[in-house]
């Protein structure tokens, strides 16, 4: 592995990593989280949000030697999206959940119901310990059921329920394959969660017609490999795309915060320059003032 920088390393993780800025990892937010894994002293297994598919990404940019996930892994490499909603009839409108939203998903006003933005929550959790009324719960995304990896999906069961066979690579399973892809180098990529080779591979291209499965000699579920792991790969993209735009809102968050605390250090500048008696004084910090804020 060509030798690069720990910030190098550290922003190519980050573009791997959900951005959901939750904490579970032990970090205040990603950002560190990828700095800690560049100098080793994090594992890529404590972000939790991402999953096993997402420790490998990390593990294959770290350059380490890399295991066949097991079957547990395979069968639900990143976990369900969640989401946060909020009891309108329970919210008391005390802000507090708005403070702590690391993405701004909360709108609100004080003593005003307050709601989730769905689009753009990352289900941190982050919202939930502060509230005093305890009127919002995390709950999985109903509208990625069915599409997503999960460990008691039809294909999934269909995987754990057939006895462990290994490929033999006969290549019985490629001149039948109406759709002249390779079955035998797709599963192994499968097995492997290399979304990016089942990519190379075509796997979108499958059928699913069952063809490979009925002239397996190992009685392999080829079908229900490709099926799950195609929902491994749209859940993958969509695990992108998301964590594209929380990066960016949380940019902006902090951004805001750090406006905020800009504000309120002018405010408590102006608040001591009225408390002053001489003109002059009042001038200079007038100027200094001034100064800042044109920086």
């Amino acid at each position: 592995m060509p030798s690069v920088s720990d910030r190098e390393l550290a922003d190519r993780i980050g573009t791997v990593l959900p951005q959901t800025q939750c904490g579970h990892c032990g970090f205040d937010s990603c950002a560190p989280f990828a700095e800690a894994v560049a100098k080793r002293t994090a594992h890529p297994e404590q972000c939790t949000p991402g999953g096993a598919l997402v420790a490998r990404r990390l593990r294959e940019i770290l350059g380490d030697t890399l295991q066949i996930p097991a079957q547990a892994e395979l069968m639900a490499p990143i976990p369900h999206p969640a989401i946060a909603r909020i009891s309108e009839a329970a919210c008391i409108g005390c802000t507090k959940c708005l403070e702590v939203c690391p993405v701004d998903a909360i709108v609100g006003a004080a003593h005003q119901m307050h709601t989730v933005l769905e689009q753009h929550c990352t289900g941190c959790g982050l919202c939930l310990p502060p509230c005093p009324v305890d009127c919002i719960e995390l709950s999985p995304r109903t509208e990625l059921a069915g599409s997503w990896p999960a460990r008691n999906s039809a294909v999934a069961q269909v995987i754990t329920a057939t006895p462990a066979q290994p490929c033999t690579r006969c290549e019985a399973c490629v001149p039948v394959c109406p759709e002249s892809l390779r079955p035998d180098r797709l599963l192994h990529a499968a097995l492997a969660l290399e979304v990016d080779t089942v990519a190379e591979l075509r796997l979108e291209a499958c059928t699913e017609c069952n063809a490979c499965q009925e002239v397996c000699p190992s009685h392999i579920p080829l079908t229900a490999y490709f099926i799950h792991t195609k929902q491994i790969v749209a859940a993958a993209e969509s695990v992108t795309r998301t964590a594209s735009a929380a990066a960016r809102r949380y940019t902006s968050h902090r951004e805001r915060q750090h406006r905020g605390t800009e504000d309120r250090q002018h405010a408590n500048l102006l608040m001591s320059l009225e408390s002053l008696s001489s003109v002059a004084a009042k001038a200079e910090i007038a100027a200094a003032l001034a100064r800042a804020r044109e920086r």
